[in-house]
């Protein structure tokens, strides 16, 4: 449920972010409002939401199968340590479990995570698709597993980094926060979870933005009807040592701003939404154990 809000909610932030992205490919504007300004005024306030499908799925499913892995992966850990880790241990015991259970996440839903950007691109590929299940068929006769799959090393040095410094980041800025008097008294458990989350998500999206860069141009590199670079044979730089070197530093930060825009939002909402709901259920279940 928090993945669904979040997806349909923050969509547009992703939309600009890769058409800022694919700027190498088809020239689109580097600034977040010109890019934004360009996407409404040549496809309507609708294209801001192309993608919004597969979105959901990724994240809405995305969500769960990461939280239930990780999960998993905490009891499995907590058994062991009986609960009790040291400090050390505990960090690397959280770090550990977000980075196993989101480069599975990431293996499994590169697929769906391939038809969102191509649908977020569509406007400028002219290559549309009726729907993901549709884009899934069509990519898999034409590209393959190599097409299907395109980004997934990208996906995963971006994906498990941030899972793990977000979770130790926002497990601590919790805890912090938690033992300060002035701010248990005047906030709400969720308004700490949320302001833990935007920050946790703040500063472990801007730590893990070049890979991101680099997934996007391996997921549209192989697009049929790619304008500008491609079109005049030129050669689109899809490592980070060659991005650096030919095009600039800056170019490993490009869609920087509407990534962290949307992912501080995101993991804020879906981290609150997450520990509201787990509150929930643990008084309904203790509820029903008193009763009984």
């Amino acid at each position: 449920m928090s993945g669904l809000v979040a997806s349909v909610t923050l969509q547009p932030f992703d939309v600009v972010k890769t058409r800022m992205q694919a700027c190498a490919f088809s020239g689109a504007p580097k600034s977040m409002l010109k890019a934004t300004k360009a996407v409404v005024a040549i496809e309507g306030t609708r294209a801001l939401w192309a993608g919004v499908g597969p979105a959901c799925i990724r994240l809405g499913a995305g969500a769960g199968f990461y939280f239930f892995v990780l999960e998993r992966l905490r009891i499995a850990l907590d058994s062991r340590t009986k609960g009790q880790p040291g400090v050390l241990a505990g960090a690397l015991q959280t770090v550990g479990s977000g980075v196993i259970a989101r480069s599975l996440a990431a293996a499994v839903f590169c697929p769906i995570s391939v038809v969102k950007t191509r649908m977020e691109y569509s406007g400028v590929s002219g290559i549309k698709y009726a729907n993901t299940a549709a884009a899934l068929v069509s990519i898999a006769r034409q590209e393959r597993l190599r097409g299907l799959f395109s980004g997934l090393v990208p996906t995963i040095v971006r994906d498990a980094p941030f899972s793990g410094l977000y979770l130790l980041l926002y497990t601590r800025l919790k805890a912090a926060a938690n033992e300060v008097p002035v701010l248990q008294d005047s906030m709400s458990p969720f308004v700490i979870n949320f302001m833990s989350g935007a920050l946790a998500g703040a500063a472990a999206t801007l730590l893990t933005h070049p890979p991101d860069v680099i997934r996007t141009r391996l997921q549209l590199q192989y697009h049929a009807t790619l304008p500008g670079a491609i079109a005049a044979g030129k050669k689109v730089e899809v490592s980070l040592m060659g991005i650096a070197r030919n095009e600039g530093f800056k170019a490993l930060w490009v869609g920087v701003g509407p990534r962290v825009l949307r992912r501080t939002l995101q993991t804020a909402i879906t981290w609150s939404l997450y520990e509201e709901l787990v509150s929930i259920l643990d008084h309904s279940r203790k509820q029903t154990v008193s009763q009984n």
